[in-house]
């Protein structure tokens, strides 16, 4: 029976699709974070049964998708995107679709999951602080809130016989 090993967090990608479908890869994360959903409910009691309660669901919610990387690479995509946001004054914002995808250990990198943030846009965007007394990169964050998430399993499982 083959063993299977669970995939390692450090090799992932994340892209980013413009609104004609374009995909743009930014590989040089250090960090993401905040992937996943909760649901929410509400409680309804039972007419004449006073010790039943249904928990019905009613929405769900998504934590900001965090990121993290060394200080604004050269050739971003993202940065751009980002700075036109911030500073939009007239209310109109281009959302777009971020993928991100953790790899295989496979030569071919294969996806093991695919995560799809869907209608994101950035909310934050910050820089580590400067200190003349550390060796420390400097790191930029950028936080991003989406209206819905889709997560597929990749293409293959990496197992070792």
């Amino acid at each position: 029976m083959p063993r299977y090993d669970p995939p390692v967090s450090f090799y992932f990608t994340l892209s980013i699709a413009n609104p004609l479908g374009m995909m743009s890869v930014d590989m040089e994360f250090r960090e993401i974070g905040g992937i996943g959903a909760e649901l929410s409910t509400e409680d309804v009691r039972d007419g004449g049964a006073n010790d039943t309660v249904y928990r019905l669901p009613t929405q769900v919610n998504y934590p900001n998708l965090r990121c993290a990387r060394g200080l604004a690479p050269i050739g971003s995509t993202l940065l751009p995107w980002c700075f036109s946001t911030f500073a939009n004054t007239g209310g109109i914002f281009v959302p777009m679709n971020i993928v991100v995808s953790l790899l295989n250990r496979d030569a071919m990198a294969s996806p093991y999951m695919v995560w799809t943030f869907y209608d994101a846009l950035p909310v934050k965007w910050s820089v580590s602080d400067f200190n003349a007394m550390n060796s420390e990169v400097a790191i930029e964050f950028i936080e991003f809130q989406y209206t819905r998430l889709l997560c597929v399993p990749g293409v293959s499982v990496p197992t070792m016989t």
